[in-house]
């Protein structure tokens, strides 16, 4: 796991933009597609959406529907995942099918 200046760091030295998943296609050589799996931390997720905000990189957040760690369907969650929307990152799920007992019945 990166720490703040490191993390900063590291996405400073390779690339110039960023682009969603969205746009991955158009996507030019000086550019990456940044993808952030929320598995655990809402705050840790704004928090990055926030260093990634003040960077002039959009990213895509992908939050997990059967976490153990944070409810995405309660209003404070809700609330942090907007607010990383509204900072002009893409919001995508995190499907984790090992959840699920037998996915692939019925």
């Amino acid at each position: 796991m990166f720490g703040v200046n490191a993390y900063t760091e590291f996405i400073s030295s390779i690339c110039s933009s960023s682009k969603s998943f969205d746009d991955f296609f158009d996507a030019g050589p000086d550019s990456i597609v940044l993808r952030h799996d929320i598995d655990f931390s809402l705050d840790a997720a704004v928090a990055i959406a926030q260093l990634d905000q003040a960077m002039k990189i959009r990213s895509s957040f992908f939050f997990m529907v059967s976490s153990n760690m944070y409810n995405l369907m309660s209003a404070q969650s809700q609330e942090k995942v907007m607010k990383i929307a509204k900072m002009g990152h893409r919001i995508s799920l995190h499907f984790d099918p090992t959840v699920y007992v037998d996915i692939d019945s019925g």
